[in-house]
């Protein structure tokens, strides 16, 4: 029996699935094993970790594994790549293909097929691919200078509204809750963290703008969802010029958990697209590597494939 690995190496957290020709085993998450966010020896041990309580869950070694594919952020980084692939070559056996997070999302959604994936978690992209093949993007860039609807972009666009109103003699109930999330004093000692280098985690904001009643936080998720409408609907006129129904699945920790973020998004893409069917992802990321590990295993031909 093949054993094969998927991995989804978010910004935020890990999952990791391991499976046989037909079957999911086994499931575990862990902390982010994104190296550009956590570093080497964080992300190293959270991609230990996963792995090896997704190998204990399904009952088998991680040195059984046949074939690892694993999605992150940052995939086209030579660099990165070989982080990764070295950092899980300590931890399983068999060979390791590294993708971007859009595709193994995108394969969960739509198996390979025609449609677009919409992430929006510490950072945001949209990618799809359409009938004849064809592939293309929006977003996906460094947080500071993309990445429009994501948690990272949330997290900054509610401080630039609360100093904004600060400014102008008004104390929004959101500047408490940001002082409380950073451990800060007041608005003198907020300053000196937004001035520092490097740059605060403003994706850690997220959960609380998500609960706040406060009308900035409102009015960022409902931006948010409108940004990522924009990203969507620059891939789908990309990949179809002419009117056709187009199926747009949602991931990312955002649009989980965000019925404003979602609610804006599905309804501004449906006045730019009328023709797009949004609907939450039918799979987990981590599910789609693990398609793909089998797929590539038994387009190679490998023996253990070919016993499937």
């Amino acid at each position: 029996m093949a054993l094969f690995l998927g991995i989804d190496g978010g910004g935020s957290k890990t999952e990791c699935m391991v499976g046989d020709e037909t079957s999911v085993l086994g499931w575990a998450g862990s902390n982010s094993s994104k190296i550009a966010r956590v570093g080497e020896e964080a992300a190293g041990a959270a991609l230990r970790e996963g792995v090896e309580r997704a190998c204990a869950a399904a009952g088998v070694a991680a040195s059984q594994i046949s074939r690892t594919c694993i999605g992150v952020a940052g995939a086209s980084q030579a660099d990165a790549v070989a982080a990764i692939r070295r950092l899980l070559g300590e931890i399983v056996a068999g060979e390791i293909e590294v993708v971007g997070d859009m595709e193994v999302a995108h394969h969960a959604a739509f198996d390979g097929g025609a449609g677009v994936v919409v992430i929006s978690g510490t950072g945001s992209i949209a990618y799809g691919r359409n009938q004849q093949g064809e592939t293309a993007r929006a977003g996906g860039l460094a947080p500071a200078i993309g990445d429009p609807g994501s948690g990272e972009w949330i997290g900054r666009m509610a401080i630039e509204l609360v100093l904004l109103a600060s400014e102008h003699g008004h104390s929004p109930a959101m500047l408490n809750a940001v002082l409380k999330a950073w451990k800060l004093e007041d608005l003198q000692e907020l300053a000196r963290v937004l001035r520092a280098s490097p740059a605060p985690d403003f994706a850690v904001l997220f959960p609380i703008i998500a609960v706040s009643a406060d009308p900035i936080a409102r009015r960022v998720l409902a931006r948010a969802g409108r940004e990522l409408s924009l990203l969507a609907a620059d891939v789908l006129g990309s990949l179809w010029p002419l009117p056709a129904p187009v199926e747009v699945a949602m991931y990312g920790g955002v649009l989980e958990n965000s019925p404003e973020v979602r609610d804006a998004f599905g309804a501004d893409l449906c006045d730019r697209h009328p023709e797009a069917r949004v609907a939450p992802g039918k799979r987990r990321p981590a599910e789609g590597a693990l398609l793909m590990a089998r797929k590539a295993a038994a387009a190679k031909g490998s023996p253990e494939a070919a016993s499937a």
